[in-house]
């Protein structure tokens, strides 16, 4: 991309366009860092123009299915912290370890790309997807994921800011009769 816009700006210009890649790179991050606080922040969308769609953050209902004999959970965010705590305490006390702990949030917030209702004309758009960075390897820089989750745990009524999507025809919790684990 830099040597597309590189060539596109040496022709505007009449002249070969000498910004280095560095610095090209630093602009560019530094731009789009802004535009990801700015939609965290105010809960609106961002329209990618040219009937590209927007992008926007979403609070979506959280749905927990559970198996209806045991009362496991079958799916959900798991703890590890809280987990190994309680089994490091039962191996201690030479008990059995018990089943893991679960965070039980009622939401969750996720990045959306909106292609309905004619903002999005490109053909065969659903095959392409919206696909937010995640952080680095070893956190020391965050990525949109990064900072929408630092973001909200820092504001915890930042999350009302952002379109909701309820699911009205699941309940918060379903129960499932015949669970067969998948071999």
């Amino acid at each position: 991309m830099y040597k597309w816009f590189a060539k596109i700006k040496g022709e505007q210009l009449g002249k070969p366009w000498n910004v280095s890649y560095e610095t090209y790179r630093l602009v560019f991050e530094k731009f789009f860092g802004k535009v990801v606080d700015k939609l965290i922040y105010s809960g609106k969308s961002l329209n990618l123009t040219k009937k590209l769609g927007k992008i926007r953050i979403r609070k979506v209902d959280k749905v927990y299915r559970i198996e209806k004999t045991t009362g496991k959970i079958l799916n959900g965010n798991i703890n590890w912290g809280a987990t190994w705590k309680m089994w490091n305490e039962q191996d201690a006390k030479g008990e059995e370890r018990s089943d893991k702990i679960f965070y039980m949030d009622t939401y969750y917030l996720r990045w959306a790309w909106i292609k309905r209702g004619g903002n999005c004309t490109v053909k065969n758009n659903t095959m392409y997807k919206f696909s937010p960075t995640n952080n680095s390897s070893n956190n020391t820089r965050l990525g949109t994921k990064g900072r929408m989750s630092k973001a909200n745990k820092e504001d915890k009524t930042l999350h009302q800011k952002y379109e909701y999507i309820k699911k009205d025809n699941v309940a918060k919790i379903v129960t499932v009769d015949n669970f067969k684990k998948k071999k």
